[in-house]
């Protein structure tokens, strides 16, 4: 290669290292930088590489928050000879501070002993941030599903990929035990499995979201009633995802059952209560229309002679229109009784 072509090449190396957008660097072993490009004093918060070759003297005090990062960075460069996507945080120039990834190498000399180290600085203050926020979602999304008193289950085809306790609790098993089988194990029957299926996509198709009512299985055998609700995972990761919502209704529905009861009773009380009372205005009536039949024919028994045919005929008529008003009392006595019980009954 001839002198013109080596000036060339070393003008190329050059332009990239003082036009490259990532921080460029050479330090020493002692933590001195030897070089550093403009990338890597903008980032480090200097207006130029003067400037930090000026004010940064020592990398390991004056760099790194964590004070033994410097340490911890040796320490692998001896083991390794290189790092990669080391990442630290650091102060900036005016006392800010950012997360930085680093990928370095050794360069040594013909004994094998380290003359400098070179490498690349990239600002990774931004992902870091955005790395947190999931971290801090993702924290937050799992202490829900720890800590909700309803079951919650996430299934990709119908086969159950993870639970909460409580749902394991539910259903007397354990989420490990859960994990990996068919949501067919929830279902008392394959028929109440494939119903709850095709009922659900069917919602989630038109509405988005599905909830209705089932009837669940325990690992022991027993039932219970389910109100379920469930949605598509929203990602096209996971087109086949679902995550569902349970929970135990069984004791609402019993006393749902024995409201039902109930009313039904109150309706047979209100339904003998207007009978009682349409049967008592007619027991009145009744007795109202013997009063005056008992009255005209005593007062015609008075005008006729005593012992004749017609008094006999008149007695029975009277003895008749007693038993019957005797009766009518009986009867209105037991419609007052049905009355009482229904007022101890409210």
């Amino acid at each position: 290669m001839n002198t013109s072509d080596t000036f060339g090449t070393d003008n190329i190396y050059r332009s990239i290292f003082e036009n490259a957008v990532e921080g460029i660097f050479q330090s020493t072993p002692q933590g001195k930088y030897l070089k550093v490009n403009p990338a890597l004093a903008r980032t480090y918060g200097y207006r130029s590489p003067a400037e930090m070759f000026q004010k940064l003297h020592d990398i390991g005090s004056q760099l790194y928050v964590e004070p033994t990062r410097r340490d911890e960075f040796m320490a692998e460069m001896v083991r390794c000879g290189s790092v990669r996507d080391f990442q630290s945080e650091i102060f900036r120039a005016d006392g800010t501070r950012i997360w930085i990834s680093e990928n370095v190498r050794a360069v040594r000399d013909t004994a094998g002993a380290i003359r400098y180290y070179e490498g690349f600085v990239t600002d990774i203050t931004e992902l870091r941030r955005s790395q947190e926020k999931l971290e801090q979602r993702d924290a937050l999304l799992s202490s829900i599903f720890r800590t909700v008193p309803v079951g919650i289950g996430i299934t990709f085809n119908r086969i159950l990929h993870q639970v909460n306790d409580r749902l394991a609790e539910m259903l007397k098993y354990t989420p490990d035990q859960m994990a990996g089988r068919s949501a067919s194990i929830l279902y008392p029957s394959e028929e109440e499995f494939h119903r709850v299926g095709y009922i659900k996509d069917a919602q989630i198709l038109k509405n988005g979201t599905a909830i209705l009512e089932t009837t669940w299985q325990k690992s022991d055998g027993a039932r219970i009633d389910i109100l379920l609700s469930s949605t598509r995972i929203d990602h096209p990761r996971f087109k086949s995802g679902n995550i569902f919502a349970a929970m135990d209704i069984t004791k609402r529905k019993a006393a749902e059952e024995e409201r039902t009861q109930l009313e039904k009773q109150v309706r047979h009380f209100q339904k003998m209560e207007s009978l009682g009372t349409l049967a008592g205005g007619i027991a009145h009536d009744f007795n109202n229309i013997l009063s005056p039949i008992i009255g005209f024919t005593e007062l015609t028994m008075v005008h006729m002679a005593e012992g004749s045919q017609e008094i006999n005929y008149l007695t029975q008529v009277i003895n008749a229109c007693q038993r019957a008003s005797i009766s009518s009392s009986r009867f209105l006595c037991s419609v007052d009784k049905a009355s009482l019980k229904k007022n101890r009954f409210k």
